[in-house]
């Protein structure tokens, strides 16, 4: 078996990229919209805010408690005061964030991190503040619009200080992440504890009772024998489909979330000739037109996947039927392991995207910024530095479900994930990340958004059979093709 593996530089960095959910919204790193518009907020110690669930608080008194171990000995500093910490995502993140503000209160009691979610429409409210003078001193900042920050001077390179800093070990994270997140050579983020934390693959999640109950030997047991083929999930998916009488499905194969761009790397292509400063799209080579060729076959030839979508086919999101054991096999980055430890009814596991020439994963990538304009640069650096530091990462690393950098933080996560009662496949993040044999990149250009905008169109097109494979690649390649010419990506 042939494998696409290709050195990690600066220009063809593995080559791969471009986020795609086929035809819903385009998504954050994390598997949901980074926003804002609705904000729930908390000044940790201080508790005030969307109150968090049951197991959630729980979790919180598990990371604080422990902190006081992590952290070593507490440190003061010159630097004091309250400063303001944004992020995205849902109440489980807002409960990790606090957790580990908390615990860098012990590191540095004379800072205080007030943590506030933005739930909806992140980037167009962070950039917002930003251009009206009143950022918050840190936030999250997605691979994906890294370089639009950087362009647009949005956030302070941070070289010096991380040059200084006796905290950070540098060498710890992948040439990947740290390209990602510097401009023009300069470093503007830190990977370490950003969301989900460390790097999070988009992955196959799987109901294990309905392949045992079919007869069907599990996805991870084929990957691990060497023979989890695009065949074989079809063949397996035929088998898990369940209909009523009227002919609508009860039980979903394949969730129409799959990402296109792991589909092309599976069959062996890439998106582009860089994934942060491209020049060229491949979605007209023989790789990418096989790839878009399955992707319509799942719907029109095969019908494992729901013409109109899993949600108009079931009355539920995709994670919602998974959790409610309707949807046989999900795809989606690793948060979704934090969501699924509630299911009780049965057994899950996760598995890389099959392979047609090689598996595929995704690594998503995100940073802790520090805005311009900020007020307080000082102490919140001291808080950046902390949370992405081996200290930080380490308490992080109980509630995150990205694998960590630091190889502490690693094991500690590895044991959090083994607890998980009803997930089977503990060892897979681990195992896939951060080897980078199977592991794929979307774009991390300036201008991602309007790139993947176009591909999004096209593939809309072609799951609703109304273009074919090669027309929709063609269609693809020409217009992103122009689009880099008019807009280089540097």
């Amino acid at each position: 078996m042939s494998r696409v593996h290709r050195p990690v530089t600066r220009r063809f960095l593995i080559g791969q990229g471009g986020i795609l959910a086929l035809s819903l919204p385009l998504l954050a790193a994390c598997g949901g919209a980074p926003g804002a518009g609705t904000a729930a907020t908390g000044s940790v110690p201080a508790t005030t805010g969307a109150a968090p669930s049951t197991n959630a608080a729980a979790s919180t008194a598990s990371v604080t408690s422990s902190a006081s171990a992590t952290t070593v000995a507490v440190k003061t500093s010159a630097t004091n005061g309250t400063i303001a910490f944004w992020h995205w995502g849902d109440q489980s993140y807002l409960t990790r964030y606090r957790a580990l503000a908390a615990a860098f209160h012990q590191f540095n009691p004379a800072v205080t991190v007030d943590v506030t979610l933005q739930a909806k429409d992140f980037t167009s409210t962070i950039l917002a503040a930003i251009a009206g003078g009143s950022p918050p001193e840190s936030f999250t900042m997605d691979g994906q619009v890294a370089q639009s920050f950087g362009n647009k001077s949005a956030v302070t390179t941070l070289d010096s200080r991380v040059a200084a800093s006796k905290l950070l070990k540098m060498d710890q994270y992948d040439k990947i992440s740290m390209a990602v997140l510097s401009y023009k050579g300069k470093v503007i983020g830190l990977p370490g504890v950003s969301i989900p934390g460390g790097e999070a693959p988009n992955l196959f999640f799987y109901n294990a009772d309905h392949f045992q109950q079919a007869g069907i030997t599990s996805p991870y047991d084929q990957w691990k024998a060497g023979n989890w083929t695009w065949n074989d999930m079809v063949e397996a998916a035929k088998k898990l489909l369940k209909k009523d009488s009227a002919g609508k499905m009860t039980v979903v194969p394949l969730s129409d979330g799959t990402l296109t761009r792991l589909w092309l790397n599976s069959a062996g292509g890439k998106e582009t000739d860089d994934v942060i400063a491209p020049t060229k799209a491949f979605y007209d080579t023989p790789e990418a037109i096989k790839a878009l060729q399955f992707v319509q076959d799942q719907r029109v030839k095969y019908g494992i996947v729901p013409a109109a979508g899993v949600s108009k086919e079931l009355g539920a999101n995709t994670d919602d039927a998974f959790i409610q054991g309707r949807l046989s096999m999900n795809t989606r980055w690793t948060t979704g392991i934090n969501l699924y430890r509630q299911i009780k009814d049965f057994k899950w596991g996760l598995a890389p995207y099959p392979k047609e020439v090689t598996y595929a994963n995704d690594a998503s990538i995100a940073g802790l910024a520090l805005p311009k304009g900020a007020a307080q640069i000082d102490a919140a650096w001291s808080w950046i530095e902390w949370a992405s530091s081996p200290l930080g990462q380490q308490v992080d690393a109980k509630t995150t479900t990205g694998v960590p950098y630091d190889p502490g933080a690693k094991e500690v996560f590895l044991e959090e994930v083994k607890k998980i009662p009803n997930l089977t496949t503990p060892d897979v993040p681990g195992a896939l990340v951060p080897n980078g044999k199977d592991t794929f990149f979307r774009m991390y250009c300036i201008n991602e958004a309007d790139l993947n905008s176009i591909i999004s169109k096209e593939v809309g097109q072609l799951i609703a059979n109304k273009t074919s494979a090669a027309t929709a690649g063609q269609s693809i390649t020409q217009q992103m093709d122009a689009f880099m010419k008019a807009n280089p990506q540097t």
